[in-house]
């Protein structure tokens, strides 16, 4: 039974990352771009769009970096290729999320000496500070392209306000954050939840909670490790890893200006790459989000009255580097395991931690 619906999974992904790509494809063609176009792309900001695409994972890694630092001093350079690692996994593969999120726990466990407690507590933490930098993030995005939504809601959309329901939406997702910072900061929101799950008249329900409230309560222990007297890594935390979505609107504008297309401004930039971003994780079980994000860049051309043919190429040029990303990361993971092999055999009853900075 387990086994089939391993497998109907599976086919869902497999069928949904399909409609994806047609979806893409279609995009693409009928935008109207043709090689003529591609071969005149100006060189030198496509050269810095692909090389300031790294700084983004630089500012996530130093993020990730003081998100750890509590509990040891992970080497750098391990960490940036973890980062781009685990990423390969959840962007490149269907239904990767999960996968992903599960190679960062058992590298940082072999890196650095985390048990899991502590490895998923702060993999929460970092994932929490994602979330909360990006909603900070989209917010400022829907704020700037507020007038136009509104001006055009009804052209666009075929009802008006698409303002106020965008800007809400993402305040929503901004205060839900927040409230599930605040049940971290008293170090009981997953014990006390299993607790009350127990109670359920259900109870082959109640029963695994009940087995396993002692991994919850290991759980909130990590979480009030990396929380009561850390405040200062975690504001660093957030900083960078806001710094990093703000890095991705300069990859936008580099993009942008690469496709002669510079006069639109730091503005267009930051809406189409702020309000795309929101997109990708609406369609999370689909790899990158393609289809789904993409049709929103094109929608967001649209709004700006971008011409169609450029939206083409834009999305065709930003699934090109996360396809050279993508591959990068998987070519990274046989190489981070070998060196994990390596280091625990020369030192197979030592603790993994990194000493001193």
């Amino acid at each position: 039974m387990k086994s089939k619906k391993t497998m109907h999974r599976i086919l869902l992904h497999l069928l949904l990352s399909g409609l994806g790509l047609a979806l893409f494809a279609y995009l693409v063609i009928s935008s109207g771009v043709n090689w003529k176009q591609l071969r005149e792309l100006d060189l030198a900001p496509l050269g810095f769009y692909f090389v300031s695409s790294s700084l983004v994972i630089v500012f996530d890694t130093i993020g990730w970096y003081y998100a750890v630092r509590h509990l040891a001093i992970p080497p750098w350079g391990p960490l940036f290729a973890l980062r781009v690692a685990g990423d390969a996994l959840t962007n490149g593969i269907p239904g990767g999320v999960v996968l992903g999120e599960a190679y960062r726990a058992v590298m940082l466990r072999e890196r650095c000496g985390l048990s899991l407690a502590d490895n998923a507590a702060t993999l929460l933490l970092i994932k929490l500070g994602l979330g909360l930098s990006q909603a900070m993030f989209v917010t400022i995005g829907v704020g700037l392209c507020f007038p136009q939504l509104q001006a055009r809601s009804t052209e666009l959309l075929g009802y008006p306000g698409a303002g106020f329901v965008a800007l809400g939406a993402t305040v929503l997702m901004a205060l839900l954050l927040v409230v599930l910072f605040r049940l971290l900061l008293r170090g009981t929101a997953f014990s006390s939840m299993a607790r009350a799950l127990t109670r359920l008249p259900l109870p082959a329900i109640g029963n695994w909670f009940d087995r396993r409230r002692a991994s919850f309560e290991r759980f909130d222990d990590g979480c009030r490790q990396a929380v009561n007297g850390n405040s200062a890594n975690l504001i660093w935390t957030f900083f960078w890893l806001f710094v990093g979505w703000l890095a991705t609107a300069l990859e936008s504008y580099l993009l942008l200006a690469a496709l002669g297309l510079s006069a639109a401004g730091w503005r267009q930039a930051y809406v189409i790459e702020a309000v795309g971003s929101i997109f990708r994780l609406v369609f999370f079980m689909v790899p990158s989000g393609i289809g789904g994000q993409d049709a929103t860049l094109v929608a967001l051309f649209r709004l700006y009255d971008l011409p169609r043919e450029q939206s083409g190429a834009y999305i065709m040029i930003k699934r090109l580097k996360e396809l050279v990303w993508i591959g990068a990361g998987l070519l990274l993971i046989p190489l981070l395991g070998r060196r994990s092999r390596r280091r625990a055999e020369h030192a197979p009853g030592e603790p993994l931690r990194e000493s001193g900075e």
